[in-house]
């Protein structure tokens, strides 16, 4: 979508949505924020996922797609203290400052709180280029001061997304999203709503990585631990030579039995034979480190059977 004032998604102008669940994909504008544009404002944004705002066509220079919009290519906030939690922000770009979240608070009051969100390959394009050789892109993320209750957000890392550039925003099974936003009861205590369902339809607050303490995923998606995914995994560690083809071969047969058992609806006999993998691989693995990584990601299954 192309706005030329601002927003290429949505233009908050002395309004206060809750925003929650919603995916802002290839939004541009020719002002500011490529996806969002908000003033005198104060929205709360959850569990939303901000992939590659801001980029839009210039026809007569090299490179033809580059960051259009200008401060903030994912989101513009002027005197907006917005509150934005379990949020991924992913190769969103602007020419000015702020590849993903640009921020102008005349108050400290106004200043927006992040909590949990993740960013990834956002980028501006310097904007203060004399020469042409001197254009290109420069890492951003967010420009501005930000408040300082914010805390738990993570950059530069790669949120693992199963094919982002095909609209698949789910989590891969070893995304850095799993379990890293925030946990039911710290929502509650600032007053940000969790759904119950993530964007597809699936439970929200899930203990995706087995530690025992379930808390919601970064993003729009809600990992569940599943028997493929747990296939993946094993067939990942025999690649990297973390166990033997051989002991891999064995466990995924395990694997197999227990998914053509789910897929006779016989979940009681899954189980058992997980519980079997678990003594199998405790044999061939003894108490590595390796073994209990395996063995926290059956649970894991275990439990959402």
């Amino acid at each position: 979508m192309d706005l030329k004032d601002g927003g290429g998604g949505m233009y908050n102008d002395f309004c206060s949505p809750t925003i929650d669940r919603c995916t802002f994909a290839d939004n541009y504008s020719k002002g500011y924020g490529g996806a969002m544009y908000n003033y005198g404002s104060g929205p709360k944004i959850l569990n939303c996922t901000f992939y590659r705002n801001g980029w839009g066509w210039y026809y007569y220079s090299e490179p033809n797609f580059r960051p259009f919009s200008m401060h903030g290519g994912a989101i513009n906030l002027i005197n907006s203290p917005a509150i934005i939690a379990n949020t991924v922000f992913m190769e969103n770009g602007a020419k000015g400052e702020g590849g993903a979240l640009y921020s102008r608070a005349t108050f400290p009051f106004q200043r927006p709180t992040l909590y949990n969100c993740l960013f990834y390959e956002n980028i501006r394009w310097n904007p203060k280029a004399t020469r042409v050789e001197e254009i290109g892109p420069y890492s951003s993320h967010v420009y501005g001061v930000i408040n300082g209750d914010s805390v738990n957000n993570l950059y530069d890392i790669d949120p693992l997304l199963v094919d982002p550039a095909g609209a698949d925003f789910r989590l891969r099974y070893e995304s850095p999203c799993i379990d890293s936003g925030t946990t039911r009861k710290f929502a509650e205590i600032r007053w940000l709503p969790m759904p119950a369902d993530d964007f597809y339809g699936d439970k929200r607050i899930v203990d995706g990585d087995g530690d025992g303490v379930p808390a919601a995923d970064i993003g729009v998606y809600e990992f569940i631990p599943n028997l493929p995914d747990l296939g993946a995994f094993l067939q990942a560690l025999a690649g990297a030579g973390e166990i033997d083809p051989a002991v891999a071969e064995r466990l995924l047969a395990y694997v197999d039995d227990a998914q053509a058992a789910l897929d006779q609806e016989e979940k009681e006999t899954a189980i058992s034979i997980l519980n079997e993998l678990i003594a199998e691989f405790r044999v061939s693995l003894n108490d590595t480190e390796i073994a209990q990584a395996i063995e926290i990601k059956i649970q894991a299954v275990i439990e959402e059977i």
